[in-house]
């Protein structure tokens, strides 16, 4: 294992093209076509500052991974790379195949939520550092 997948917990980052990946059929949320178009706008700005979490899963699609997060990143970037705007590649952690629904769900929902928790964990960590 190499020291950047070892110390990434087993996870590792690379750059994908999204002809390589497949959108997840067990997503369950609504995308907002309005947030992907001002997302791709973002993207083509600023470049893609969050990646999407992917597993290994070769079918008989030819495509080599299926998106777990970041779908509205994938559409974004597949939106810019459809306009020539864009090179198709997407940077992305790849992560072990999910065992069941309910673990694939719960990687789905850290992912959209995670963030903001993390975030909420983190300041009330910096305050009370502050305050003892």
């Amino acid at each position: 294992m190499s020291l950047a997948k070892t110390l990434n917990g087993g996870k590792q980052s690379l750059k994908v093209h999204i002809n390589d990946i497949r959108a997840n059929p067990n997503n369950d949320y609504e995308i907002n076509e309005d947030e992907v178009i001002s997302l791709s706008l973002s993207i083509e700005k600023y470049g893609q500052l969050h990646n999407g979490v992917v597993y290994e899963d070769e079918g008989e699609d030819g495509k080599k991974y299926t998106l777990i997060s970041g779908e509205k990143r994938y559409r974004a970037i597949k939106l810019l790379f459809t306009q020539g705007k864009h090179n198709g590649m997407m940077n992305v952690v790849v992560q072990a195949k999910p065992k069941n629904l309910i673990e694939m769900q719960d990687v789905i929902n850290h992912s959209v939520w995670g963030a903001d928790k993390c975030l909420d964990t983190c300041e009330e960590n910096i305050l009370s550092g502050l305050k003892g």
